[in-house]
């Protein structure tokens, strides 16, 4: 084995974490949306599909918070968090 091929078994991910500036101008493409201000909450998932296989076969699915039977269905809103803008 490799000095290469050990190194990728023994870099194991305890976590992620994604930033993203989202330009409020592109929701205007989903119809009215209300002005944002501090203290306004919005219903928010973040997902992570894994997705490495060329066969399609193997699908990694998890969420920041939990979600039932992720298998079956992730758009559960009653299940999402509440992300608050703040100032």
């Amino acid at each position: 084995m490799s000095s290469q091929d050990q190194e990728r078994k023994s870099d194991i991910d305890k976590g992620w974490t994604m930033e993203m500036a989202i330009p409020y101008s592109n929701f205007g493409e989903l119809g009215k949306v209300v002005a944002i201000e501090a203290g306004n909450k919005w219903a928010f998932l973040a997902i992570r599909q894994d997705r490495n296989d060329a066969n399609g076969k193997r699908r990694s699915t998890s969420t920041v918070f939990p979600i039932y039977d992720i298998s079956k269905n992730v758009y559960q809103p009653h299940r999402f968090v509440l992300m608050e803008f703040v100032e």
